[in-house]
């Protein structure tokens, strides 16, 4: 299955929520994630027929933690940079969200969107899932 629409804000609250979730219950993926990723290249973990997961070490010390939807590609995705002491939190909606810097738009329209934090950390990360959970129920 291909992409196949925008992704409204009540998409990416749900998809944030589900998210937080995965990462706060699965216990053998958050010991993967909670790790220096040192052994780590590429792990999936297919969470049900519609969404998947994927951890990935990636050059110049950056980890990623994606959130994967057949009909949406990478919705969300976490990176953490432990060496240089930054994550940021990369997203696609069809809004631009306060506080998030836009730097491509795909070819359905939706905002690529990112936030830093500096000093940065799966914590803060965990943090910014939350607040996105709730985003569109107080900006309606």
């Amino acid at each position: 299955m291909g992409l196949t629409r925008k992704l409204s804000l009540n998409d990416l609250r749900l998809m944030a929520a589900e998210f937080y979730k995965f990462i706060e219950e699965d216990k053998q993926f958050k010991e993967k994630i909670d790790s220096d990723f040192s052994e780590i290249i590429e792990i999936n973990n297919v969470y049900n027929d519609k969404l998947e997961f994927r951890l990935v070490k990636s050059s110049r010390n950056t980890n990623s933690i994606d959130y994967i939807r057949p009909e949406f590609g990478i919705p969300i995705m976490l990176k953490i940079n432990k060496l240089l002491n930054y994550s940021t939190i990369i997203l696609k909606t069809d809004e631009l969200i306060p506080g998030y810097y836009m730097f491509n738009i795909d070819l359905f329209g939706n905002i690529i969107q990112n936030k830093t934090f500096k000093p940065g950390s799966l914590e803060e990360l965990k943090l910014e899932l939350k607040i996105l959970c709730i985003y569109n129920l107080t900006c309606n």
